[in-house]
């Protein structure tokens, strides 16, 4: 009789140990499940708002400080032209949608290093103050005549005035992240220019009828990856020590021609604008 009990016993505690074991794992299920939920939530909610800032941004694009777009040439992409940076309005709409964009670029980043939503914050914080300062020197660049893009003496000292908020912004990403951690930001950032690109594709996609979901954002950054070439080439002599500068080459119907594989007919219509 005392084994019988002994094993009721046991098999008592076994029961209310695997009860609790599956309340645990229930909680936990529960949990991720919200943090999902607020996570998809917060990504439409950036989407949405970019959206509005792309289109503020084209209107901003029209004039320079009330004069019409058209007396100035158009720039090409990834270059920066003073027919932006001369409206105040542009500037500041920039910094505004690179802020909100900030969490749909870096949400991989985010989740990879495991950071709080404090640390977050102060990333967030980091990057936007590095990039204002950045917009800070180009605003600067352009009143004084300078170009802000091209490869000439005059952008090259325009490229060493916007290092410095960029060298401190880094500093402050150091202390954050810890070595490894600013590694690792380094080498995720490696692909900047194409993920700047897949959040301004998720704003202008966000009211259409096939919004860029978040899988199909990460899967485009992968085929970025493979099909962009990034070499560091020397920029134009202006008389000090030299300096380099990202150049990227990427193809676009190698890019194309893999993102149908998870890209819909009007997603990739938006993707070739």
């Amino acid at each position: 009789m005392v084994d019988q009990a002994k094993e009721v016993t046991r098999a008592n505690a076994a029961v209310a140990a695997s009860q609790r074991e599956r309340e645990a794992v229930d909680a936990k299920a529960t949990a991720l499940a919200a943090q999902v939920r607020e996570s998809e939530a917060s990504a439409r909610a950036a989407a949405e708002r970019m959206a509005g800032l792309e289109a503020q941004l084209a209107a901003a694009k029209k004039t320079v400080a009330g004069a019409p777009a058209s007396a100035a040439p158009a720039a090409p992409r990834a270059t920066f032209s003073g027919v932006s940076w001369g409206n105040p309005d542009y500037a500041r709409t920039y910094v505004e949608k690179y802020r909100v964009g900030l969490g749909l670029r870096y949400g991989p980043l985010f989740r990879a290093l495991n950071l709080s939503p404090e640390q977050i914050a102060k990333f967030e914080a980091s990057l936007t103050e590095g990039q204002q300062g950045v917009v800070d020197g180009w605003v600067e660049a352009t009143q004084q005549g300078l170009p802000t893009g091209g490869n000439s003496a005059a952008s090259t000292s325009v490229a060493r005035l916007t290092s410095g908020p960029l060298g401190n912004m880094e500093n402050r990403l150091k202390e954050l992240l810890g070595e490894a951690g600013f590694g690792s930001f380094k080498e995720f950032d490696k692909a900047k220019g194409n993920r700047e690109l897949i959040a301004s594709l998720a704003g202008t996609l966000y009211t259409s009828e096939s919004p860029l979901t978040a899988r199909q954002g990460e899967s485009l950054a992968a085929v970025f990856s493979s099909t962009t070439r990034r070499d560091w080439v020397p920029m134009a002599d202006d008389g000090k020590k030299q300096i380099t500068r990202l150049s990227e080459v990427t193809d676009w119907a190698g890019v194309q021609q893999q993102a149908q594989a998870f890209l819909s007919a009007p997603q990739l219509a938006a993707l070739k604008a």
